[in-house]
């Protein structure tokens, strides 16, 4: 934390950190956004392109533990939404298991199954050909009833 230029006095310091005020947020920011190279560490997207406001500043929302309350970096809005939503889902999925384990189970899975190993398709699947179709028909059948209210 070099770079950083957040005066350390009166900051009240938890588990070895020192809490920031809101006031710090902007320099905190700029701070971790050249740490990261000004890329999302979730989608790699350059943060240079993203609007100031849609730069946030993510941090653990855990209660406990010890990474409670811990600055992690600066992602775009829609990947800090995202991580919140699944960290969300995933409490209510684990079960047993801790979150991170969870989701590595859940990576596994998912690399095991890029090959379609059953051979096996679902019934409501349907391919960009029949989608096509199914868009020109509806497309089709708009004209249609618009033609036929004009008469």
């Amino acid at each position: 934390m070099n770079n950083l230029k957040i005066p350390r006095t009166k900051r009240e310091k938890i588990n070895g950190a020192y809490r920031i005020k809101a006031s710090d947020l902007p320099a905190v920011r700029k701070y971790l956004l050249d740490k990261q190279g000004w890329r999302c560490p979730l989608c790699n997207r350059d943060l240079h392109y993203v609007k100031p406001q849609q730069r946030c500043v993510d941090h653990d929302h855990s209660k406990t533990g010890p990474s409670a309350g811990t600055i992690r970096g600066v992602l775009c809005s829609n990947c800090n939404g995202n991580e919140g939503r699944i960290r969300r889902r995933v409490l209510c999925s684990q079960g047993s298991l801790t979150s991170i384990e969870w989701l590595e189970n859940l990576l596994c899975y998912w690399k095991s199954h890029i090959v379609n190993k059953h051979a096996l398709i679902h019934h409501t699947y349907k391919t960009p050909n029949e989608e096509r179709l199914i868009r020109n028909k509806k497309a089709r059948d708009r004209r249609a009833k618009a033609k036929g209210k004009k008469k």
